[in-house]
């Protein structure tokens, strides 16, 4: 049965300004996905399927993707769409699709709070940066109630640049059709922290 879903997320930017932080970590190596990869960290599990088809398709649309592992168990994923890559599917193609663009980053919960996000986040971007160009300026998103990934954004150097407004009609097993506007002037929602602002 189709059904419409609406959504607002928080935008953030990342300027070639901002100078990248070595992140340590002790006890975890990060890796570049390919399609073996994808294969090895994420074909074992059951509850892992939908990841080990997406991530071959993320890959395949020219997407680059990080996973920090112990060994063959993986512990966190982050991913950057190029532009024109089509990703990340959660937002209309005309908002992201001349943009480096951050997505399906998750760190597994028994492995939160270990500085993961971040140093994924400064490895992915530091790739870019390296393919592509020091100016080159990378975008993220997150969810209007996930306070911890808005402090974990700003925390990094990412700077709020509006909301998202979307509507997803989706028909399952079929196709879903995304819809949306990007308010660049909406001021973020003041959190605990008391953060807020737009990006210059």
């Amino acid at each position: 049965m189709p059904y419409i879903r609406h959504k607002t997320n928080l935008v953030y930017v990342l300027n070639s300004s901002v100078t990248l932080e070595c992140h340590a970590l002790e006890g975890y190596e990060i890796s570049q996905l390919d399609n073996a990869s994808v294969r090895f960290f994420f074909a074992r599990e059951d509850i892992d399927q939908w990841r080990l088809k997406s991530y071959l398709r993320s890959l395949d649309k020219g997407c680059y993707g990080f996973v920090a592992h112990q060994d063959s168990a993986w512990a966190a994923t982050h991913w950057i769409a190029p532009p024109g890559s089509g990703f990340p599917t959660h937002l209309p193609a005309n908002i992201s699709r001349d943009k480096f663009w951050c997505f399906n980053e998750h760190t597994r919960v028994e492995h939160r709070r270990r500085g993961l996000w971040s140093a994924l986040k400064n490895v992915g971007i530091s790739y870019v940066r390296d393919q592509f160009s020091d100016e080159v300026s990378v975008f993220s998103d997150t969810d209007l109630s996930n306070v911890a990934s808005r402090r974990a954004h700003e925390t990094f150097g990412f700077k709020p640049m509006g909301l998202v407004h979307t509507q997803s009609f989706r028909i399952p097993k079929v196709s879903t059709i995304t819809h949306g506007k990007w308010d660049r002037a909406a001021k973020h929602p003041v959190t605990n922290k008391g953060t807020n602002g737009n990006a210059s």
